[in-house]
């Protein structure tokens, strides 16, 4: 009888032991989202509000709404400054319209982005609709970060889209 209960109680220990292992393992890795979630690109001081017509065009603008880690986000290579065009894009950011260049805001990384380019990419296939970006991109991020409704992730994301649609912007993407 008491070889049972000596049992149970290792198993108690056991499960105690790797609750709290689960547990240090998810704080460290939020502590780390935040850090992340805090170092993301802030818009530039030379951005301009989206009623300075840069895009030349005047129809409504494709809106997308960009979500991924750092491939979505700023941690492409910077060309040689001779080589270096600035290349404005339309940014969404929380209640803000803004005309910005890489890094753009809202994702991680202090490099290019893929997102730069698209304007042209769009225009040379024969859209005139100017994108206009809303970018939430964190390196190294998990399916679950994202969906773990207590992941600073998902906090920051419900956030951002809370001021999305209070903004009136619903992406068309």
């Amino acid at each position: 009888m008491w070889a049972a209960g000596l049992l149970i109680l290792l198993a108690l220990i056991a499960l105690c032991a790797s609750l709290a292992l689960q547990w240090l393992k998810q704080s460290r890795r939020d502590a780390w989202l935040n850090s992340e979630l805090m170092g993301r690109a802030q818009p530039a001081a030379h951005s301009r509000p989206c009623d300075d017509d840069l895009g030349g065009t005047t129809a409504a603008p494709l809106k997308l709404l960009i979500l991924g880690q750092s491939n979505a986000g700023n941690h492409g290579p910077q060309p040689p400054r001779q080589a270096l065009l600035p290349r404005w894009v339309q940014v969404q950011h929380g209640s803000q319209c803004l005309w910005t260049q890489d890094p753009l805001p809202g994702a991680s990384g202090d490099g290019r982005s893929i997102w730069s380019r698209l304007p042209q990419a769009l225009q040379q296939q024969g859209l005139m609709r100017t994108p206009q970006l809303a970018v939430m991109a964190v390196q190294s991020t998990t399916i679950e970060d994202w969906s773990r409704p207590s992941s600073p992730l998902n906090r920051a994301l419900q956030r951002e889209l809370h001021a999305l649609k209070a903004a009136g912007w619903t992406p068309d993407l």
